[in-house]
């Protein structure tokens, strides 16, 4: 049926339209009117692609012409920058898969105890680890009329764990500390060296605590420099523990992403999340979740797993890692003690997903920005 302009049964219906027309051109009026209207002239992405699109952008009230329009040029996200933004996605949850309980594979000692303390007089510093197997090892080595052998880097201004080490365990200790002024024969079995730790990637020279005194690049060695240095290529490293504010995720990334891993059986890591303390980059956050996901790869056990906190002093966090870093544990340190498994060991249970597939298929845990 037509309808006619003129039938009276449609005129209520013809006013209604003309209202409701009227009502969204003044509501476009006032959107526009209340937006300065910017041109946008996209660059050359990596793409090769351009495009010119027209964007709203509210400006404050007190702009003094709401109509001028503006041409302003802004870079299309280049390939290189979306793959960093997926890289760091999985950065941030290859380390919460690290922090979150259950994620990254739990272990127990070699013989099936659990992890000890040895007790120290800053007992915030007390850190578990196998102490059985060190004793095995130590009984074993005795047999083979060598000793066990531990290297501690950051001791700061006490050497009362190494002494103890070397006293209970029979091992010989090397503790090194760039900022440290000890005898080199500190105590019997424990020798230390002036000297710190230079990973892959991050410039140790600038990272530390700001209750510490800054480093002296020229005392800075990786940790294969210093295994030559002391003649101890061919030997076993029982246990590596490192304290240095920092330095930890360029070492642990050398030693887990090459075959030197085999060559320690424990690691004891004081892990620090903050800027001045080794993650002052977004750089620095892809070197310690690489570090994380080759140590998994490597088959390294998680063994134990503490909190503790930093000086709040400390406390400065890159964007990315507040992504990480839960508002309750703004002062987080985390010492976590690692045990490499043996081929014959299962590290996960059957059928269950590996490190690497929980944290990219984010079945664990889910990155919310």
């Amino acid at each position: 049926m037509r309808i006619h302009s003129g039938d009276s049964r449609f005129r209520p219906l013809r006013g209604v339209v003309v209202v409701v027309v009227c009502f969204v051109i003044s509501l476009l009026y006032m959107v526009y009117h209340g937006h300065d209207h910017v041109m946008v002239d996209w660059e050359v992405s990596e793409d090769h692609h351009t495009s010119t699109r027209e964007i709203l952008v509210r400006y404050a009230s007190d702009r003094a012409d709401l109509n001028t329009k503006e041409v302003i040029s802004l870079p299309t996200p280049s390939v290189a920058s979306l793959r960093k933004s997926r890289a760091l996605s999985d950065a941030v949850n290859a380390m919460r898969c690290m922090i979150l309980p259950g994620c990254y594979p739990d272990v127990r000692c070699g013989d099936g105890s659990e992890p000890m303390k040895l007790p120290q007089g800053k007992t915030w510093e007390q850190h578990s680890f196998c102490t059985d197997d060190l004793a095995a090892s130590s009984d074993k080595r005795q047999v083979q009329k060598e000793k066990c052998l531990v290297y501690s880097f950051g001791v700061h201004d006490s050497t009362e764990w190494e002494q103890k080490v070397a006293r209970e365990f029979g091992c010989d200790v090397f503790a090194f500390d760039p900022t440290s002024d000890f005898e080199s024969n500190v105590a019997p079995g424990v020798t230390f060296h002036k000297l710190g730790l230079q990973g892959v990637g991050v410039d140790v020279s600038k990272t530390h605590s700001s209750l510490y005194s800054a480093l002296d690049p020229a005392k800075l060695r990786s940790l294969g420099d210093i295994r030559r240095m002391l003649g101890h290529e061919n030997r076993q490293v029982d246990v590596l523990r490192l304290d240095c504010e920092g330095c930890e995720w360029g070492v642990l990334k050398q030693l887990a992403c090459s075959d030197d891993s085999r060559m320690v059986d424990q690691l004891m890591v004081e892990m620090h999340f903050q800027k001045n303390l080794g993650i002052a980059t977004d750089d620095d956050l892809l070197i310690a979740a690489d570090a994380i996901t080759c140590l998994e790869e490597k088959r390294w056990g998680l063994v134990s797993m503490e909190f503790s906190g930093c000086d709040p002093i400390d406390a400065d966090y890159i964007p990315s890692m507040l992504k990480l870093i839960k508002r309750d544990f703004l002062y987080m340190l985390l010492y976590a003690t690692f045990r490499r498994i043996p081929v014959e060991e299962q590290l996960y249970k059957e059928n269950d997903h590996t490190f690497t597939q929980r944290f990219k298929e984010n079945q664990v845990y889910t990155m919310k920005t």
